[in-house]
């Protein structure tokens, strides 16, 4: 029982760390337990769980050592760690230190969306666009989904952005957490399942519905609940297709001249590059740690740490943490491409149980407590 309060205060904690602004606290957090845990337990864990540590340590030493023979300062080097690598850390320390997500943490995590939108619609502004570096309005502005043009001031309606304060990044990692349910808890959880999957609704983002779309039609329909579900999905779908101008603009045509400029800009990033730079990664003196992640954040990553050390690193997490959270893994390397889903914190944190399968129940206990017995599920 004390372990569980205390499991629920330490992952909500740094689950919401970025809108309560303790995000600092998170690794300190983590590495601290991890630390503790390796003192005190060192021999209750097997060879497995040493070499998914070791191997991460080798990559960490890599990547430090080549950052400093490329000219990169103390800061940008750590900001480069623990934004493009520093999901390895959270899995190690979330397998290591027992944490798991309960449900009542993934229902917390859907209140923050359904609570933005309330909040946002009547007048008040969340509370935690009040907290982040950046005004209020900034958050407003990039909320407005659809807005009716009449005589005075007109009218807007808002959308979410959740706790990543980047809609599409929320809803894909809604979509991400639903879809890892669906596979491990087929006839189970229906209700937590129809939340995050309508809470996703709620960013109007483009990438996470379309995500949706596609592990729904993956995993398939199960049973008649699934296919009512399904329905239910379907019906929020076309209400949101119509009342979006966001997708009304699709509809009727994408804005070709933005899309031609930013991938144009992209290109032409792409073909600067030298081919020692692709391999190794670029020079990294007197560079902003500003300059790093963004649009096409997969793409940042290779050219600050070359695609060797980016290869390598992608290749752990397969081998290593591979089991029934591929599908999620491929998902989030290929949003990353854009968005960064899998380096932004809160993708780190939420990816780090869904790759050490610690959602729901805590499937990484102790090595002899899984061989002796199974583990119940919550």
């Amino acid at each position: 029982m004390l372990f569980k309060l205390f499991n629920f205060f330490a992952v909500l904690s740094i689950l919401f760390s970025q809108i309560l602004s303790i995000q600092e606290i998170v690794y300190p957090l983590l590495i601290t337990f991890l630390v503790i845990n390796l003192f005190l337990y060192y021999h209750k864990y097997d060879y497995r769980d040493y070499n998914k540590l070791f191997f991460y340590l080798l990559i960490a030493t890599i990547v430090i050592f080549s950052s400093f023979i490329r000219n990169a300062d103390f800061n940008f080097l750590i900001y480069n760690f623990r934004y493009f690598f520093g999901l390895g850390l959270i899995i190690i320390c979330f397998h290591f230190n027992k944490f798991y997500f309960s449900k009542y943490h993934l229902y917390m995590l859907c209140l923050v969306p359904i609570y933005e939108v309330i909040s946002l619609n009547i007048g008040i502004d969340p509370f935690f666009y009040n907290i982040a570096d950046l005004e209020s309005e900034f958050f407003k502005r990039r909320s407005v989904f659809f807005e009716i043009q009449i005589p005075g001031p007109n009218i807007k309606f808002y959308s979410a952005i959740g706790i990543t304060y980047n809609s599409s990044i929320s809803a894909l990692l809604n979509v991400f957490l639903f879809g890892y349910l669906v596979i491990n808890y087929k006839k189970k959880l229906l209700f937590l399942k129809t939340i995050l999957a309508i809470t996703s609704l709620l960013y109007i983002s483009t990438a996470g519905i379309l995500c949706l779309i596609f592990i729904i039609f993956v995993t398939r329909f199960q049973n008649f609940r699934d296919l009512t579900f399904f329905l239910l999905f379907i019906l929020a779908l076309i209400f949101t297709l119509l009342f979006a101008n966001q997708f009304v603009e699709i509809i009727s045509g994408i804005d070709i001249d933005n899309l031609q400029r930013v991938l144009g800009d992209k290109l032409k990033t792409i073909d600067e590059i030298t081919i020692k730079e692709f391999i190794i990664g670029r020079d990294l003196l007197f560079l902003p740690s500003s300059l790093i992640g963004g649009d096409f954040a997969l793409f940042n990553m290779i050219q600050m740490n070359g695609f060797i050390i980016s290869l390598s690193f992608i290749i752990y997490l397969i081998l290593f943490f591979n089991n029934k959270s591929f599908v999620f893994l491929f998902l989030g390397i290929f949003f990353s491409l854009h968005y960064g889903v899998i380096f932004h914190l809160a993708g780190q944190i939420i990816f780090g149980g869904i790759l050490s399968q610690n959602i729901i129940t805590r499937k990484n206990l102790f090595n002899y407590q899984m061989k002796n017995k199974p583990i119940k599920k919550n």
